[in-house]
C-alpha cells in the first residue's frame, strides 16, 4: 500500500473513532510509523486529509449511484431494493459517513462535501421516485420533497447505526416503513 493511502486509511479510522480535533498529525504519524514530515509531503494540512476523505466518499457515492441506476429496472420492489443498497453502501463506508456526520459544521469544505453527497442522494432518489410514479408503482407526489424526507429519515437512522452499533438493527423495519409510506402516497 502506498504511503499516502496508508495515511488516509489510518486517518479515517482515527478521525471516525476520536473526532477530527482530537486527532493530531503527531498521533497519526506515530500510528502509521512514519515521520510527521512524511504526512506533509502528501498533504498540506490535517484539513487537507479530511477534505480528501470526504471527496473520496463523494466520488464513491457518485460511482455507486451511476452503477445502481444502470442496473435497476423500474418495477415493484425497486424502492426497497434501492433503500437496501443505500444502507449497504453506508455500512461499507461507515467510517467515512461517521466523519461526514461529525465534521459537518467544523469546516466549510466539510459542509460542501456533505452537501454534495446529500444532493446526489436526494437527486438519485427523486429520479427513482419520478420513474416509479410514471409507471404507477407508487402514487403521484412531489418527488423532490419525498426524496428529501426519505434522505432525512435515512440519515437519522444511519446516525443510530453508526454511533450505537450495539443496538438492534432496524434496517429491515426502516426499509419496510418507507416502502409502505410510498405505496400509500405520503
Amino acid at each position: 500500500m502506498k504511503t499516502k493511502d496508508r495515511i488516509l486509511n489510518i486517518a479515517k479510522s482515527m478521525i471516525a473513532e476520536q473526532g477530527f480535533h482530537a486527532t493530531t498529525t503527531a498521533q497519526l504519524a506515530s500510528k502509521a510509523q512514519i515521520s510527521e514530515g512524511t504526512i506533509y509531503r502528501h498533504f498540506q494540512s490535517k484539513e487537507d486529509i479530511l477534505i480528501t476523505i470526504l471527496n473520496d466518499l463523494d466520488e464513491k457515492y457518485a460511482d455507486f449511484s451511476v452503477q445502481i441506476q444502470s442496473q435497476l429496472h423500474v418495477e415493484p420492489g425497486i424502492i426497497a431494493t434501492v433503500l437496501k443498497k443505500q444502507l449497504a453502501f453506508v455500512a461499507k463506508n461507515q467510517e467515512s459517513f461517521k466523519i461526514v456526520l461529525s465534521s459537518f459544521a467544523l469546516l466549510q469544505p466539510s459542509m460542501e462535501s456533505m452537501n454534495s453527497v446529500l444532493d446526489r442522494m436526494q437527486e438519485f432518489m427523486a429520479t427513482l421516485l419520478e420513474k416509479a410514479m410514471q409507471t404507477g408503482i407508487i402514487p403521484k407526489q412531489s418527488a423532490q420533497r419525498t426524496a428529501m424526507v426519505l434522505m432525512t429519515m435515512l440519515l437519522g437512522f444511519l446516525e443510530l447505526r453508526l454511533y450505537w452499533p450495539e443496538d438492534e438493527d432496524y434496517s429491515a423495519d426502516v426499509v419496510e416503513f418507507c416502502r409502505q409510506a410510498l405505496l400509500q402516497g405520503t
